[in-house]
């Protein structure tokens, strides 16, 4: 099983390892960092303390289990002697900008192996730093403190939501939820021996259908599925749409089936979108 410090040194470290600044971050405790001197040069230190807030676990069969950790971090950021000229001091007003980016530059999906040598796929997600108080602290003198919240889940050996992509028409599509699916067309063996009406069946066709929702982005796809739900697409518009999931990839030609588009209050708008097999040949009765 990970450790908080294998989190630590797996994800945190790596993210702030691109910032300018000189961190010491300690799990749950640790020393305080001065600034240290060697000749003219001054080397300030941001310490921090990443700490477990929240632990979720269940359970896949007998043993796997499937994690959720919510952690914290908490920075202390000294304040520089003077203001600038707004007022602000600069130590102080950049840093949310330039955490923030690191953390959005940074892949929140990876790999981490345990000291038992056990593989663990890993996603990732953070809040941006929040306000804390200022005050004059011991061994920092006026200092102000941060807080972000970053949470984590992983699963041994296992397929991540992440790990699965989807295009339409050579473009990623930003999934908020996904569902695969094969629908069989059932027919009924009315010869063989039944019991209280139950009968054995068989497929006679099988179908792949995808079910996804998705913000409503002002982008290609985003208005293909305006013009659809809209009527101001042919209902038989094929599109090209490659599935990879895991170490497995499909490439299919579908259509739109039943979809929606959903809004509440202020919230940003949503797609809900079906995805279904193409017959290229036109079936006529008669």
């Amino acid at each position: 099983m990970l450790k908080i410090e294998d989190l630590k040194k797996g994800y945190v470290d790596k993210v702030f390892a691109k910032t300018p600044y000189n961190f010491r971050i300690y799990t749950d405790t640790g020393d305080y960092k001065k600034a240290t001197r060697q000749g003219n040069s001054v080397t300030e230190y941001i310490n921090g303390v990443f700490t477990l807030a929240g632990t979720e676990m269940n359970y896949a069969g007998a043993d796997e289990q499937l994690v959720a950790l919510t952690t914290e971090l908490q920075f202390l950021i000294p304040v520089g002697d003077d203001p600038e000229m707004d007022g602000e001091f600069k130590s102080v007003s950049q840093f949310r900008n330039i955490v923030s980016d690191a953390f959005e530059s940074s892949p929140n999906k990876f790999i981490l192996t345990d000291e038992d040598g056990e593989t663990y796929s890993v996603t990732a997600m953070y809040t941006l730093p929040l306000s804390g108080q200022r005050a004059m602290r011991t061994n920092t003198g006026d200092a102000f403190t941060f807080t972000c919240t970053l949470y984590f889940a992983y699963l041994k050996n296992a397929l991540n939501a992440s790990d699965v992509t989807i295009t339409i028409d050579e473009e990623k599509i930003p999934c908020l939820e996904f569902a695969f699916s094969r629908k069989p067309a059932i027919s009924a063996d009315v010869y063989s021996n039944n019991v209280n009406t139950e009968s054995a069946a068989y497929a006679e066709s099988t179908g792949f259908a995808i079910d996804i929702t998705l913000p409503a982005y002002i982008n290609q796809v985003g208005g293909v599925c305006a013009n659809y739900i809209l009527g101001l697409e042919d209902a038989n518009t094929p599109h090209t749409v490659e599935v990879s999931f895991g170490e497995r990839t499909i490439i299919k030609t579908m259509i739109f089936g039943e979809c929606s588009a959903v809004g509440t209050g202020l919230d940003a708008v949503r797609y809900t979108i079906s995805l279904i097999p193409y017959a290229s040949v036109k079936i006529t009765e008669g």
